[in-house]
């Protein structure tokens, strides 16, 4: 619970940094709005942190190592419209209670995303803006390594859907993102499970 709380605290402080810093934008601030370019892509990659360990009443997430990378474009002024596509990894050690898989092991599932946002684009001088955001993106299941818990796409649901929500700070053309993400599916569709949630960090370069 702590370590949602500093998080938070780290997303809200960054977030209002933003805001305070357009509330009072200087005074060419039309300018380059109208200068942006109505076209913005790039990439980003990053790390997602799990929000919690409990994923049923018999499943427990002991350690994450979770990555992500890919694409985006957006186009706009001002709000951006922003797609994008990836691929991301969660390598787990997962302990299960289900008979007569029951153990510990751990567990890599992989992952495609198809991130759809809208995004804010406020400058700040000519090389640096805030870009909060949020959207939702499909996620469907590609692969789960072999094990002897009973993970696999017939236990694991294969279709997720995600709501985020973050803000973004681009200095030049390097971006540094921070996000909450939530599933809004459960992790199981075999049986009774949490909808997990994750705080990404993530790096990347627009153009």
């Amino acid at each position: 619970m702590r370590k949602i709380r500093i998080i938070l605290l780290f997303v809200v402080a960054l977030m209002a940094s933003g805001s305070a810093a357009v509330a009072a934008p200087p005074s060419d601030w039309s300018r380059l709005v109208k200068e942006a370019s109505w076209l913005q892509y790039g990439f980003r990659l990053g790390v997602n942190i799990s929000l919690e360990s409990k994923y049923s009443e018999t499943d427990k997430l002991d350690k994450l190592l979770s990555a992500e990378f890919g694409a985006f474009a957006r186009f706009g002024k001002i709000v951006y419209g922003e797609i994008g596509f990836g691929y991301m990894f969660h390598k787990g050690t997962y302990e299960t209670a289900i008979l007569p898989a029951a153990g510990t092991e751990r567990v890599e599932s992989r992952f495609l995303q198809i991130p759809i946002k809208a995004v804010a684009y406020l400058p700040v001088s000519n090389k640096v803006a805030f870009l909060p955001n949020f959207g939702v993106a499909y996620q469907p299941l590609i692969h789960v390594t072999k094990n002897s818990i009973g993970y696999d796409k017939s236990s694991i649901n294969p279709h997720s859907f995600i709501f985020m929500a973050g803000t973004g700070l681009k200095i030049h053309f390097v971006t540094i993102d921070l996000a909450y993400k939530k599933n809004l599916t459960s992790f199981f569709k075999d049986r009774k499970s949490a909808k997990p949630s994750f705080f990404s960090i993530m790096l990347g370069f627009q153009f």
